[in-house]
């Protein structure tokens, strides 16, 4: 389809290849557009092969193209990059390997040749804090075409690209056409807190999570449309990050539609249900059974080329 983007903006073109091929998703500068908007020249040639093919399976017609998604917006959110730190990492020779039991032999440059980082980077957060409730409603945020580059903390809790913690109802507020890549934490960390829409998103290069529903008792959220690509492993967070998914959901009250994920090291879609809350609001929900609450809506979500399970 045809795209409104601008000459001289970055994008992300995803890997279409195997569940090994973390490193052949590409960023490229757009040099030249067509006038139908359908063709876009780069900067320079792309290093990988990325499929754009029309196949019949079972006289259905499928398309098998690789999702190419936009980085750049004229709001620029973007942590400070320490210039100590930009040194070349080397690519590992053996790469990664996303097997159950696998030992890496690298823990820097797995995923290829990399600049190296501080890992400090800058975040958006809304608390309300205490005497949160679905009635009244505290905060709104509402973030549009904005890059959020460079962003997320390691080795810090709640320190993520964008935090919504203990805000209850927050309907009204969204993440919508924006871009969030290079980010050294979870991108989208919601926290007792319902009702968001996170639309037509995409996301890069994120370690551990990329949106997560943290304690169980979110409900009401609309994930539709978003790009998730190459959301990896992080051995800074927790032990859920270690093994990542593009979408990790603890409640099953959630609409996820239309969204895709690709090269990611894990999990594209992670349905993790438990019998009582987690974190801070098992003391404020301790008879809350996230387990019991009724399924939303998946549908027409895809993944490709992620390291373990899809779904």
């Amino acid at each position: 389809q045809p795209v409104n983007w601008t000459i001289g903006s970055q994008i992300i073109i995803a890997t279409t290849s195997d569940r090994f091929s973390q490193r052949e998703s590409e960023i490229r500068q757009i040099t030249n557009i067509s006038s139908n908007g359908l063709i876009l020249m780069l900067d320079s040639p792309l290093t990988y092969t990325h499929l754009g093919l029309v196949q019949s399976v079972n006289s259905i017609t499928v398309e098998v193209r690789a999702e190419v998604g936009l980085l750049t917006h004229n709001v620029v959110f973007q942590g400070y990059v320490t210039p100590t730190w930009n040194d070349t990492i080397a690519a590992c020779p053996s790469g990664f390997n996303p097997d159950e039991f696998a030992v890496q032999t690298c823990f820097l440059g797995r995923y290829g040749q990399e600049i190296g980082s501080d890992q400090f980077g800058a975040m958006i957060m809304a608390s309300q804090g205490s005497n949160v409730t679905n009635v009244t409603q505290h905060i709104v945020v509402r973030l549009s075409n904005v890059e959020i580059h460079h962003v997320g903390q390691a080795f810090r809790l709640d320190r993520y690209a964008i935090h919504f913690q203990s805000n209850g109802n927050m309907s009204g507020s969204y993440v919508k056409s924006c871009s969030i890549y290079e980010s050294f934490n979870r991108a989208i960390h919601i926290q007792a807190t319902d009702f968001i829409t996170m639309e037509n998103n995409v996301l890069y290069n994120i370690m551990g999570n990329a949106m997560f529903l943290s304690d169980g008792v979110e409900i009401g959220h609309v994930f539709r449309g978003n790009l998730a690509v190459f959301v990896r492993t992080s051995s800074s967070l927790l032990n859920d990050d270690l093994t990542p998914a593009a979408f990790l959901l603890s409640n099953p009250n959630n609409i996820v539609e239309f969204n895709a994920v690709a090269g990611a090291t894990h999990f594209g879609y992670w349905y993790r249900f438990t019998d009582q809350p987690e974190g801070l609001s098992l003391e404020n929900y301790p008879n809350y059974c996230p387990n019991r609450q009724p399924f939303g809506r998946f549908v027409n979500n895809t993944v490709h080329s992620t390291g373990r399970f899809g779904v």
